[in-house]
């Protein structure tokens, strides 16, 4: 029964997609708007197998690009080098840590949209000089963004075993305050 484990997921995926592109402009914050889309990619590439972060990361990328009117690909490859950079330091993280989530959302975030910014204005001709738009869009949106982290990923770690995930053990799963002097 490991495909319940698959359809689990792309239920989870759609209701991310449709909260992101239905709820997203009802809870938009002086013009910045969260980014449910990233804090999945972040929570799937802090849990998941390295392969089912990448193909996960792209599918929801890539359909997050179909609702968008840009060209297609480009937040498929984005969630995708997201999901990437998050595996490639994932053993040295605290994963379970909310501290650990929101700051890779935060940066991550800044990252995403600072290249979603350049983009922009490369292929199009802007009014909006780009430091307001750094000040404006960028930097409150990644933060509204990293703000929401710790509310998706409570849910979603207590999910699990839904999505076919383990518990961590070892230290990571211990709190703290208990670790005493073993770390």
């Amino acid at each position: 029964m490991r495909w319940m484990h698959y359809l689990f997921w792309g239920a989870t995926a759609c209701v991310v997609l449709v909260a992101q592109s239905a709820l997203a402009p009802v809870f938009e914050l002086g013009g910045a708007r969260p980014d449910w889309i990233l804090v999945c990619v972040v929570f799937v590439a802090l849990h998941a197998t390295e392969t089912n972060a990448i193909v996960i990361s792209a599918l929801v990328g890539l359909a997050a690009d179909f609702l968008t009117i840009e060209r297609p690909g480009l937040l498929a490859v984005s969630y995708t080098a997201a999901a990437g950079l998050i595996l490639g330091i994932r053993e040295y993280l605290f994963v379970r840590q909310m501290l650990t989530q929101v700051v890779l959302t935060l940066g991550l975030g800044l990252v995403l949209r600072t290249g979603w910014l350049a983009y922009r204005h490369a292929l199009y001709t802007l009014d909006e000089p780009i430091v307001k738009a750094l000040v404006l869009n960028l930097v409150p949106g990644s933060a509204y963004t990293a703000l929401w982290t710790p509310l998706l990923h409570w849910p979603f770690l207590r999910l699990l075993g839904a999505f076919g995930l383990s518990r961590p053990r070892g230290l990571e799963s211990i709190p703290i305050a208990q670790r005493g002097s073993r770390v």
